[in-house]
Parts: structure tokens; C-alpha cells; sequence
């Protein structure tokens, strides 16, 4: 038996409900021996004495609990006191037997030795029920919180699975009972909480596309025995979706003696994953062929913190402008920086640089010597944006622009070579319109060039009027010349 009393904290009132329950610490709870109990009674009792306790149930079944053993046997003129104590739903009958002599013909001496064995009895019991209904009560209290625990568990495996488009199943090979998740019949279009459709699914062949239900029924069967399978890919018709891919495979739980006792079987919907990975894989292919079509190269830089500088993508564009293979050029950046003067490497690196700092796009036409000789020009232009550990990454594409340079140069030369001509020139469109004169045409009119550009030819050649010009123009066109 065990005994409970509660502790409190030192020196504080314990007069009053309230005051303990403030000062309550905890519980003692101590092992209390029925023997040492009894034996302790019978201490305190004459050795001539025969104490006997019986416990009497609530269908009045009763069990002797303790008989003493006087130091003399007691004859049929011995004299007997027995008390009831009622203990919760049960009873306890305490005999007191004693020989004939003056002490025990007081029957008011062996009633109040009953009375004192009894009233103890009563709190020692009393005490034991109550920490037993303390300790049930306990029991329950974390029963319910274990339960409660339990719930929220499957409550979020549950919408695990459902978030997942993962279902589970499992067989219990000594029962043969097969489970299936909520979520396992809801991607087989059937709704959990129709108990008759989900009872009457099977093996749920009937569902599988029949191109594979060969595959599923291998799966099945070694479901059936118990055994695991490789993952597996099938396709299913569902009433409601259609078609589905699903990817399932199979393992076994042993039991303790090795064999298998639990074998569980996953799905995973993958439907729309495949078309994902489709439209990815359409959508990289065709980035692939605009950037084999695409002049120049399209490139990832990346610049650390310390100013090194890395290709993390670099298409196959660069072997074509820069004229070294696009992956010697990804794998040493320095390579590519060795083909730009010293000058154009350091203004290179500056502009970077800058980019960086105030996370601007970058911009930057540069000439390099290709490695088979001449001269080419080469427009950078890129998006920059941070990355980690105070890197910056730009985004952008590099052209080949030496055609365009070099009809600006011509352009340039030109122009300087029309502005010094000692012949008035002038270009002019067919409405009449100066786009350009050089520096004699501004001599020999007296206008500057600001005034003659733009302006009409016969706003400032009154011989020329503008049905005169338009026949000029016709007969200049048919001619080529006049």
C-alpha cells in the first residue's frame, strides 16, 4: 500500500483551503507495508488478545486480511468484540477475542480497543483510496493528452499527404486487412467519406490504364505476399481528373522474429510535376536555339566580394566572338581579359566596378585582338543585381559591333573630308529639306550652318521655287546626275 501527504512550502500558513492550496509544494508518497501495519497493531494490543480484520466486498464476499497469534490459545469461554467499518464501497470487520479474565470481561475495554484499531485502519485506508484516485486521475489526465497528441499527429499527416498528393496503404499480414488513407482514395477519385465506394474499391485495377495494369498487377501481387517492390510509374483514369501519373513503390516492416508483419505501399501523384518538367524542358530547348541563332553570347558574371571575377553560365555564342572555346573562357576569365589591351582590361574592370557599387546596368564597348589576328569591338550590356556575401551577378549579352564601328569610322572620315572640300555641298531630301552642308556652303552664303540645316532650299535661293526643286529632283533621279 502507499501513503500520500502533501508538502508545504516552510513557514507558510497552512490555517485555511486557500492558504494551503497557496503553499501547496508537492506530495509525499511513501510504501506503507500491511504487514508492519497490522504487526504494529498488534504491538499496541495485549499478547493475549486475538485481533482478526476481514474484508467484506460490495456482493459480500469475504477475504480475511490479518488474524494475530496470542501468546495462549484461546478456549470456547474466550470473549469477543467485533465492529464493521464501512471504507468507501467496501467494509472492513474488526474481531477482537479475548480469555476469560477480569481485563477482558470490560467490554467497554475491548470496544475501545476495537474502535482505536479500527479508526485506524479506516485513515490508513482512506488515505491509500484516495492517492489510488489521485494517481487514476492522473493516469486519465495524461491518457487524454497522449490521445490529444496522437490526433494532432495523424490530423497533420494527413494534410501532409494532401498537400503532397501522397497516399499511403499498408497490409497487416497476420489479419490481412488492408488500410488505405484518405488521401490514397481521393487520387483514385474516390471520396474518403463515401464508406460503401471506398469498401467495394479492390485492388483498384480496374482504374489503371490498360497499357499498364500488367505493371500494377505485379505490384499487387507482391503486395498480396508480403514481399516489397520497386518504384514503378502507371497511369490511372479517374472519374473526376481523368488521367494521372502516379509513382508508387512498396517496403515491409518486420516483426520481431524477422518476419514480414506491415507492408507498406506509397503513391505519389506526379501529374502535374511531369508537366512541369515538360514545359521547363520546352522552354530550355527553346532558349538553346535562340541563343545558337543569337549574335554574340549570353553570360552570367559573377564578382566577389575581393573583385575576382567568375562565369557561372556563358553560352557557346562566346566561342564565335571571342575566338577561344566558351569553356576555357568559363573556367579562366583571366583568358578572356588577355585578349583586350591593358588599357581596355583596366577600363573593363573600372566599369565593373562602378556597375557594382550602385547595383546600375553595365554598359561598355571595348576592342580586343582575337587570337587569329585583326581587330574586333565588342558592346556589353547587362542587368547587375546583389548577391551574397556582398557579390553582385549581372545578367547580359555581348555583341559583335565591329561592323558598326567601323562604318562610323568611315562615316566620321567622310564627313571630315566633305567638311574641308573647297566645294560647296549641301544633301538635301526630296521635299527640299537640308540635312547637311559643309563649311564652303556656310562661306558662300553667308548663313551659318545652324540657320541652313532644316531649312527649305528656296527659302534662301529665291531662283528655286518649289514647283522648279520638284522638277529638278524628277530630272536628277532619271539622270543620276545634273
Amino acid at each position: 500500500m502507499f501513503a500520500t501527504v502533501p508538502l508545504y512550502r516552510p513557514g507558510a500558513p497552512t490555517d485555511t483551503e486557500e492558504q494551503r492550496i497557496s503553499a501547496h509544494h508537492g506530495w509525499l508518497t511513501a510504501r506503507i507495508s500491511a504487514q508492519a501495519f497490522f504487526e504494529n497493531i498488534e504491538q499496541q494490543t495485549p499478547h493475549d488478545l486475538l485481533l482478526e480484520i476481514t474484508d467484506i466486498s460490495p456482493e459480500g464476499t469475504e477475504k480475511r486480511l490479518y488474524i494475530s497469534e496470542p501468546s495462549q490459545p484461546l478456549n470456547g469461554s474466550a470473549i469477543s468484540e467485533s465492529t464493521v467499518v464501512p471504507i468507501m464501497n467496501r467494509s472492513w470487520r474488526l474481531t477482537l477475542t479475548a480469555p476469560p479474565s477480569p481485563q477482558a470481561q470490560d467490554r467497554q475495554f475491548l470496544a475501545a480497543q476495537v474502535l482505536g484499531g479500527s479508526l485506524l485502519a479506516t485513515a490508513l485506508l482512506t488515505a491509500l483510496l484516495w492517492s489510488l484516485g489521485r494517481a487514476q486521475r492522473a493516469a486519465i489526465r495524461l491518457a487524454r493528452e497522449a490521445t490529444r497528441e496522437v490526433k494532432e499527429r495523424e490530423w497533420l499527416l494527413l494534410e501532409a499527404q494532401r498537400i503532397a498528393n501522397i497516399g499511403i496503404c499498408y497490409l497487416d499480414t497476420r489479419t490481412q486487412k488492408v488500410v488505405r488513407s484518405a488521401e490514397y482514395l481521393r487520387i483514385f477519385g474516390i471520396d474518403p467519406k463515401d464508406a460503401e465506394a471506398a469498401a467495394r474499391s479492390g485492388d483498384l485495377l480496374d482504374r489503371v490504364h490498360p497499357d499498364d495494369r500488367e505493371n500494377a498487377k505485379a505490384a499487387v501481387a507482391a503486395f498480396r505476399a508480403g514481399q516489397p517492390a520497386p518504384a514503378r510509374v502507371i497511369r490511372i483514369l479517374t472519374p473526376d481528373r481523368g488521367m494521372r501519373t502516379l509513382l508508387g513503390e512498396q517496403g515491409v516492416l518486420p516483426s520481431a522474429s524477422g518476419r514480414p508483419q506491415l507492408v507498406v505501399a506509397v503513391i505519389h501523384d506526379i501529374t502535374e510535376r511531369l508537366a512541369t518538367d515538360r514545359a521547363l524542358a520546352e522552354s530550355h530547348a527553346r532558349l538553346d536555339r535562340l541563343m545558337k541563332v543569337m549574335p554574340g553570347a549570353v553570360y552570367q558574371l559573377h564578382r566577389d566580394s575581393e573583385g575576382h571575377l567568375s562565369f557561372p553560365f556563358l553560352s557557346e555564342g562566346a566561342s564565335q566572338l571571342f575566338g577561344l572555346p566558351a569553356v576555357e573562357l568559363a573556367e579562366n576569365p583571366e583568358r578572356l581579359l588577355s585578349l583586350f589591351t591593358a588599357e581596355q582590361a583596366a577600363q573593363l574592370k573600372n566599369s565593373l566596378a562602378q556597375s557594382a557599387a550602385a547595383l546600375a546596368s553595365w554598359q561598355l564597348d571595348a576592342f580586343f585582338q582575337p587570337p587569329g589576328g585583326g581587330r574586333r569591338w565588342v558592346r556589353f550590356n547587362a542587368i547587375a543585381e546583389p548577391a551574397s556575401d556582398r557579390a553582385v551577378v549581372w545578367h547580359g549579352v555581348a555583341t559583335d559591333i565591329t561592323l558598326a564601328k567601323e562604318a562610323e569610322h568611315r562615316l566620321r572620315f567622310t564627313q571630315y573630308a566633305v567638311d574641308h572640300m573647297r566645294d560647296a555641298v549641301a544633301f538635301l531630301t526630296a521635299d527640299g529639306d537640308r540635312i547637311y552642308v559643309n563649311d564652303e556652303t556656310c562661306r558662300l552664303t553667308g548663313y551659318d550652318r545652324s540657320e541652313l540645316v532644316g531649312a527649305k532650299v528656296w527659302n534662301t535661293f529665291v531662283s528655286i521655287s518649289p514647283q522648279r526643286y520638284r522638277e529638278l529632283w524628277a530630272l536628277v533621279k532619271k539622270r543620276g546626275t545634273y
